[in-house]
């Protein structure tokens, strides 16, 4: 097979998206490939990248009803095969087009590109084992299938059996040794690749937990968001900052009965609401340990305190990764929801008022978190000039987690994704809160601009 090839996944579904990646990881190099939400940027990619050789596109029914959507399309196709993703069968397949109703098969998937994309591994359907990434196993503690240690191309040994529970300490000893994936049979792979957003192989027991467990547990999560930190180039002194925070803050809450409940439910879930806001936190020690600013201690308490409880009215972890007032994304949620998604940086201030101790700064950056510097974000659609400097500081943070996040923390996307937020804030009013994150990850862009 040709290496040189790259395959391109577009769309604004985290998780079809998560799950195309994980299928063609185990059908071609991983990496070859390489992601966009935006179709607008895939085309620029595509343009400028001759050597990408076939796309993945997700796409509903009513966006390719519209003119502008065809006319991208046309675009694509006329570079290399695209596979469009898409809820209604209604599509007929070309020479150089296909398209697959969502829900689908591995299987279905696998032949679909095949008829398009000459390059697939042949031997793909008869392979025995599969490739997981290693992180998915932190935040679990019990397998609903064999896990494999891969020793050679043809030897691989069980490390954890169907049903057992695993501890934390079983999987960092793989991640020590710089180990990226483990394995799954073959006949496992088709449960897992199709139902692991909503039925994943890897579940948390507490069934048979004893007491102390539940802080165990904890600790399991917090190792995980650690070695992500750690992943991106935040500093050791940072994470440990960021702990004593969050710590201090739960001090100060826990007379609290309300905010306290949800905060302890949050962290109890451990899942991207609690993930994503306490590795916010480890940024926010991060970037304020460059910022020029006087009082960088307390302003990175005030980072950490929003960054705890921005989306704390939230229940759906799925809801919080939406940043976008307009995502299509949204259409999956009942009126309710979407609702409650629009109101929630009101409702999370409204809570903490309550709490005198709360500095009004804030109160003012959860307000702001969804607000945008061209004016497109909510709930007032302010533009930069009214966004306070710590908003945009938060905002950098928390468009930097989210698109780790969007890229599965993929080392090799780092720079770009601060590229990308750089040419939004590096030369406005939060220059100083970007080139700060920059200096505390150490890192020096190579800047080209067209």
């Amino acid at each position: 097979m040709d290496y040189s090839s790259q395959l391109l996944v577009v769309g604004e579904d985290n998780g079809l998206r998560a799950k195309c990646i994980l299928i063609l990881e185990n059908l071609f190099d991983t990496s070859l490939i390489i992601e966009y939400t935006n179709i607008s940027e895939a085309i620029e990619e595509i343009e400028m990248n001759d050597t990408i050789t076939f796309v993945v596109l997700q796409a509903s029914a009513d966006e390719m009803a519209q003119n502008d959507f065809n006319e991208q399309l046309k675009k694509m196709n006329s570079s290399c095969p695209v596979l469009v993703i898409t809820d209604e069968d209604e599509f007929k397949d070309n020479n150089k087009i296909c398209y697959i109703q969502t829900p689908f098969t591995v299987a279905d998937f696998q032949k679909k590109i095949s008829r398009i994309h000459q390059d697939l591994a042949e031997d793909s359907n008869n392979a025995s084992y599969r490739k997981v990434r290693i992180a998915n196993f932190w935040r679990f503690n019990k397998s609903l299938c064999d896990i494999y240690l891969k020793l050679s191309d043809i030897k691989y040994v069980k490390i954890i059996n169907n049903n057992e529970q695993y501890s934390r300490s079983d999987i960092e000893k793989y991640s020590k040794k710089k180990l990226d994936h483990l394995y799954i049979r073959n006949e496992d792979f088709e449960n897992f690749a199709c139902g692991q957003f909503h039925t994943p192989f890897l579940i948390l027991d507490k069934s048979q937990w004893k007491e102390g467990q539940e802080e165990e547990a904890l600790l399991t999560t917090h190792a995980f968001i650690h070695d992500l930190a750690k992943n991106v180039g935040i500093s050791k002194l940072a994470v440990e900052l960021a702990e004593a925070y969050v710590k201090e803050i739960e001090a100060l809450i826990t007379k609290e009965e309300d905010i306290y409940g949800l905060f302890l439910k949050m962290r109890e879930n451990r899942d991207y609401l609690y993930d994503h806001s306490y590795l916010i936190s480890c940024l926010s020690a991060s970037m304020c340990m460059e910022l020029p600013w006087k009082n960088r201690d307390e302003i990175a308490k005030k980072l950490t305190l929003a960054a705890i409880f921005h989306d704390i009215t939230i229940d759906d972890p799925n809801l919080a990764m939406i940043d976008d007032i307009n995502s299509p994304l949204l259409k999956e949620f009942s009126l309710e929801q979407r609702k409650k998604f629009k109101e929630h940086p009101e409702k999370t201030v409204e809570m903490i008022r309550k709490i005198k101790s709360f500095p009004a700064d804030v109160e003012t950056i959860i307000f702001q978190h969804h607000e945008k510097i061209d004016g497109s974000g909510f709930p007032k659609g302010i533009a930069e000039k009214h966004i306070s400097p710590l908003s945009g500081a938060f905002q950098i943070i928390h468009s930097f987690v989210s698109e780790l996040y969007n890229h599965e923390f993929d080392q090799s996307k780092v720079e770009e994704i601060l590229l990308g937020l750089y040419k939004t804030y590096g030369s406005g009013a939060f220059k100083v809160q970007m080139e700060s994150l920059l200096k505390s990850l150490e890192l020096e862009l190579t800047l080209k601009f067209e």
